[in-house]
């Protein structure tokens, strides 16, 4: 696993994206733009802010600019909406909102019935409209819905800037060298995760000091070194977890965790349910798919579906008052 730095290609010359994918299994990335996701059908989790969001119909989730993340499926179909808003579009006007780090999960899981949820769902819905049907004006009709969802980020939501103190853990650093350290980093890890791996061991092959490098973690990937460590074990053990029938213990031990104790504590943690019960329910699920003929779709190993532009349209129609 690496982290990626995923480019975001934007027709229509437009500073936003949006588009409607089933979701699979992603690898880690990350964007500058910032990506607000609503769920349109099904079940979907997403990692971020080092913690698993898990998101069901109607749900939203934001992810902000340059944070790595990656979202799976939660068994059976689902549909996601995502929309991604450079943040160029409002830098004329708040030169900092690239930097703005919004608390919009926490507040969403706080009190996700709020009148600014609902108009953020419009919002994201009428541009998916806007961009499908493509009206005369359709492309003025995004970009005032595109500053208009800025406004809702920056006067709706608590937000702090990005680290910023020094030139090499800040957003001055260039892209290039932060993203060579951070896929040198997960690669070592990633080859030796079954073994006993310490800051120590990083620090001194990066030749930086643990505290920098526990800092650029907490920082930079919304872990801690352990967390993330974790992290990349239990990731591991899905396929084994899905597509064996090891005992639960072994492919604990097998995927680095010093006891089946402490992956039952880190999956639980993270999925809300045992390794146990959750290769039950990916079993009926992907039973399911077979039998109405769409485990093709699920077994391809791509992280995201085809565009699914029909029956997308079809289900943002009950956050548009009037289409």
């Amino acid at each position: 696993m690496k982290v990626e730095l995923e480019s975001i290609d934007r027709p229509d010359r437009l500073p936003l994206r949006a588009f409607a994918h089933s979701i699979r299994r992603s690898s880690l990335h990350a964007h500058p733009e910032i990506e607000i996701l609503l769920v349109l059908k099904g079940t979907i989790s997403v990692r971020i802010e080092g913690r698993t969001l898990l998101l069901e119909s109607g749900d939203l989730a934001l992810v902000n600019g340059n944070e790595p993340h990656l979202t799976q499926d939660e068994g059976g179909e689902n549909l996601v909406l995502a929309v991604q808003l450079d943040p160029a579009i409002a830098g004329k006007y708040d030169p900092e909102i690239e930097y703005r780090r919004f608390a919009f999960n926490d507040a969403y899981k706080a009190a996700p019935d709020e009148r600014v949820f609902e108009r953020v769902r419009e919002i994201c819905a009428r541009l998916l409209w806007e961009t499908r049907i493509k009206r005369i004006g359709y492309q003025l009709a995004a970009e005032s819905l595109g500053l208009e969802l800025a406004l809702l980020l920056v006067r709706g939501f608590e937000s702090s800037p990005a680290p910023r103190d020094d030139a090499e853990t800040g957003p001055d650093m260039d892209a290039a060298v932060f993203y060579t350290r951070i896929n040198r980093v997960v690669g070592f890890i990633e080859r030796r995760y079954r073994e006993r791996l310490s800051l120590a061991d990083i620090a001194r092959q990066e030749g930086v000091n643990m505290t920098y490098l526990s800092r650029f973690f907490k920082e930079k990937m919304g872990y801690s070194f352990t967390g993330f460590v974790q992290f990349i074990r239990l990731k591991k053990s899905l396929s084994a977890l899905e597509e064996t029938d090891r005992k639960i213990v072994d492919i604990a031990l097998d995927y680095g965790f010093p006891n089946v104790k402490s992956y039952n504590m880190v999956f639980k943690r993270a999925y809300g349910k045992t390794p146990i019960k959750w290769r039950s329910e990916r079993r009926i699920d992907t039973a399911v798919a077979t039998t109405s003929g769409s485990v093709e779709a699920v077994a391809s190993g791509d992280a995201y579906g085809a565009l699914n532009d029909e029956d997308a349209l079809s289900l943002i129609r009950r956050y548009l008052p009037s289409a």
